[in-house]
């Protein structure tokens, strides 16, 4: 680190606070801003500061030139038991996984995969 460079340090509740309300400023509901702070802070606290909440300005800025959609909603575009494609819309990646990861919960899996 050089002379130059300065760290700030934030509590996890004022930079929740803060980062949930950039993106529902941003138009995003309530719960979708709040599960997108969780996983931007989620990342910095292990270590991944590439995929922290550095990335709000860059998503923000994304949202005004209407590259993200704050209001969309993914769709299932194909199911097939075993496996799904889901189209996020242009909306957030983290709010589409959260989708996905829950998908093949939902229902029995009738086509198994080949071993």
């Amino acid at each position: 680190m050089t002379g130059s460079e300065t760290h700030l340090v934030f509590s996890h509740e004022s930079l929740l606070q803060f980062t949930v309300e950039c993106f529902s400023r941003a138009g995003f509901e309530e719960s979708k801003a709040l599960f997108i702070a969780e996983t931007l802070i989620e990342a910095d606290l292990r270590g991944l500061n590439t995929h922290g909440v550095i990335r709000i300005p860059m998503y923000l800025d994304r949202v005004k030139l209407g590259l993200i959609d704050p209001s969309a909603e993914t769709k299932v575009i194909l199911d097939q038991g075993s496996f799904a494609i889901l189209d996020a819309q242009n909306g957030m990646g983290q709010i589409a996984s959260q989708l996905a990861m829950k998908w093949p919960w939902k229902k029995p899996n009738p086509r198994p995969l080949p071993s």
